[in-house]
């Protein structure tokens, strides 16, 4: 999962959270289609994971559960596009 994204880069770089060499290399590794750096301010290690679903507890992740992540793993193989709406 690619977090963070351009824009909240762009978010954090307004308001100080990170500074313009954090944003440069978000921006470049997203440009090169590659997972941003999860060490900044940030925050990160954002990912779709089994462990059941029954509440909230994963902190930003997507939780569900281990018998749905392995029906996901047959259609969705790593690389796969996933947006998220709210």
């Amino acid at each position: 999962m690619s977090y963070p994204n351009i824009n909240d880069a762009q978010r954090g770089l307004e308001k100080g959270l990170i500074d313009k060499d954090v944003y440069n290399r978000i921006k470049q590794a997203i440009d090169e289609k590659k997972q941003p750096t999860w060490n900044t301010p940030l925050g990160g290690a954002v990912g779709i994971h089994g462990g059941g679903n029954k509440y909230d507890w994963t902190y930003g992740c997507i939780a569900l559960t281990n018998e749905d992540i392995n029906i996901l793993k047959e259609y969705a193989p790593i690389g796969t596009l996933v947006e998220i709406y709210k």
